[in-house]
Order: structure tokens, then sequence, then C-alpha cells
């Protein structure tokens, strides 16, 4: 079976055109030829990677945020007893009070900007070259920071008991 790229991974491969779908066949390939100058090509070209970009992480956001109807099929064949819903209850609560233990010690062992930032890579997965652009510092400045707060995590041995 051969991969297929998608048109945002596409768009992007190709610096030198926009590619864009047509619903009755293959994409289109829409290159500096076919604008008015050089500066309406590089304008809509940085609109198109922007445009697949958003539309691919909405893509993957709604992924990520439902359920499937055989999923729900398999949830409902798997219902629980209620001394299961209990025990699974309680091991629930166990979980919510480690996780809440140990953000409460991150908290007090890293600062406030090497505990966002590690949320943000880490835990929402952001590449630290978008975090670094967001914060406007350097990408290094952000693996740096990254680092230390992963050397205080192992220091302070917060998964200890």
């Amino acid at each position: 079976m051969k991969f297929q790229l998608s048109d945002y991974a596409k768009n992007l491969k190709n610096k030198s055109a926009i590619i864009c779908p047509d619903c009755c066949g293959p994409s289109v390939l829409l290159t500096m030829q076919s604008f008015q100058s050089e500066q309406d090509f590089v304008f809509w070209k940085s609109v198109s990677d922007e445009d697949y970009r958003n539309r691919e992480r909405g893509a993957r956001r709604e992924k990520a945020h439902t359920v499937s109807l055989g999923d729900v099929a398999e949830i409902n064949a798997a219902a629980l007893s209620a001394e299961e819903a209990i025990l699974l209850h309680d091991e629930r609560a166990e979980e919510k009070l480690l996780l809440q233990r140990i953000l409460s010690r991150l908290q007090s062992i890293l600062s406030d900007i090497q505990l966002r930032r590690l949320r943000l890579h880490v835990i929402n997965g952001i590449p630290v070259k978008e975090i670094a652009a967001a914060e406007h510092v350097t990408p290094s400045a952000v693996s740096k920071s990254l680092k230390q707060a992963k050397r205080r995590i192992i220091a302070a041995d917060i998964f200890a008991k």
C-alpha cells in the first residue's frame, strides 16, 4: 500500500506552488505564473499554508474529541455493574488525588514559566518552536527551560510516595 500525502503536506512541501483541491478530480497547482506579481503569490501561499494548517489541526482536534458508533457499542456492551462502578470511582479518586499531589509538588519546584512550558510541550504536545514563537523568545530558550524543569523534577523525585 502506497502512502498518500495530504493536501496540507503537499502544499507545505511544494514551495513554488499552491495546492488547490478540486471537487471533480486531482488537485490543481497554482504557480507564480498564475498571479499578477510575486508578492501576490507569496501572500496567497502564506494564506493557503495557514488555512491548511488550521484545517489539519481542527480535524485532529475533532478526531480526538469524538467517539465512533462502534466505540459506543463496545462501551454499552461492557457496561459496569454497580460494584465495578464503585471500585472504578474509588480508583479514579485515588488517581485524581495523586495527580493533585504531583501538580502541587511541580508548582512548588518549578517557576511559572517552566510549568507553563512543560504543560504546553508535554501535555498539549506543542512543539518547542511554536512555544517560542508564541512567547517571542528563541527555541533554545524554551529548550533550556524545559531541560532545567526536567532536572528539577528528577532531583525532587516528585513521584516518590
